[in-house]
């Protein structure tokens, strides 16, 4: 004994085909000839010319949701998969440090005027003309290098990170086939 529905329902199966008096939810399109009663409850909201076939909604993927002022009846929309882009991510800034450290080679020769050459010891002084020997101040051992902290306006570029790829966004799911009744009981209205 077959147990009508009303025609028009829709409801999941839990098998891959369709039972009996029931078509998948595919949006595949019908000949309105051959399916008078259920064009007269769908019309053309799920495609369709309106004068040779209608649309049958197609859920294939998608989640039903209630029609309401924001979602109209027949109106589908969202997407499986999302590229986020500057536009969507908050406002921000990335932090940045960086240190310098200047190296002073530092040489046995020793240092023959006032300014010593780039090889000359900082740390070792003679006496000019026959003097004795200026006071200096002492920089680094000779031979051997001084590490001096240095200050300097840095630019720093921060590297491109990330691959462009979609980001899912579909929640948790179990796909089962939905089915539309297409030979049943005339729904009345009330």
């Amino acid at each position: 004994m077959d147990i009508e529905s009303y025609l028009g329902v829709i409801a999941p199966f839990a098998g891959n085909f369709a039972p009996r008096n029931w078509m998948t939810c595919g949006g595949q399109l019908l000949p309105i000839q051959q399916n008078q009663a259920l064009f007269s409850l769908l019309g053309v909201t799920y495609g369709g010319n309106g004068v040779q076939t209608f649309g049958l909604p197609n859920l294939n993927g998608r989640a039903a949701v209630g029609q309401s002022s924001q979602h109209l009846l027949g109106q589908s929309g969202g997407t499986e998969n999302v590229t986020l882009t500057l536009a969507n991510l908050p406002t921000h800034t990335h932090g940045a440090t960086a240190e310098a450290t200047v190296v002073l080679q530092a040489s046995s020769t020793a240092a023959a005027a006032g300014q010593p050459a780039a090889d000359s010891t900082l740390a070792q002084s003679q006496g000019f003309e026959g003097r004795t020997p200026l006071t200096v101040q002492i920089y680094a051992p000779a031979p051997g290098s001084i590490e001096l902290p240095a200050q300097a306006g840095l630019q720093v570029e921060l590297g491109i990170s990330g691959q462009n790829l979609p980001t899912g966004v579909v929640q948790p799911f179990l796909a089962l086939t939905q089915c539309i009744c297409t030979q049943g009981v005339y729904p009345s209205r009330n």
